[in-house]
C-alpha cells in the first residue's frame, strides 16, 4: 500500500507514506500542502482516488469488511434494544400486576 499514488480533489497528487490501522498518511507533491492523515478506506469514498488496478481491489475488500462490520454493529445494536424494551414491557407489566394487587385491598 505505501508507495501508492493517489489523487485528492483538492489537493492533487500525492503518495502514501505510511498506514497505521484505519489511518493512511499521504505526502502531497504541493510541498505547502505537505503530509495529511486520512481515514481508511473511507477518503477514498469522497476525497481520494488512485488509478492502481490491485490497489482498487483491495479497496474494494476493505469497504466489504467496513459494511459487514457495521452490518454486524447494527444488528448487536438491534438485539440489545428488543431486549431492553422487552425488559421494559416485563418491569411494566409487573408494576401493572403490583398496582392491580394494591387496589383489590
Amino acid at each position: 500500500m505505501t508507495e501508492t499514488q493517489v489523487r485528492h480533489i483538492t489537493y492533487g497528487c500525492g503518495v502514501i507514506t505510511a498506514r497505521d490501522g484505519n489511518y493512511i498518511c499521504v505526502r502531497f507533491d504541493d510541498k505547502d500542502v505537505g503530509d495529511k492523515v486520512f481515514i481508511y478506506p473511507d477518503a477514498f469514498e469522497k476525497f481520494l482516488s488512485c488509478d492502481d488496478e490491485a490497489f482498487n481491489a483491495q479497496l474494494q475488500i476493505a469497504f466489504e469488511e467496513e459494511r459487514k462490520k457495521a452490518e454486524e454493529r447494527a444488528a448487536q445494536m438491534k438485539k440489545e434494544h428488543e431486549a431492553q424494551v422487552a425488559e421494559a414491557e416485563k418491569a411494566r407489566a409487573a408494576a401493572a400486576m403490583h398496582a392491580k394487587k394494591t387496589r383489590k385491598k
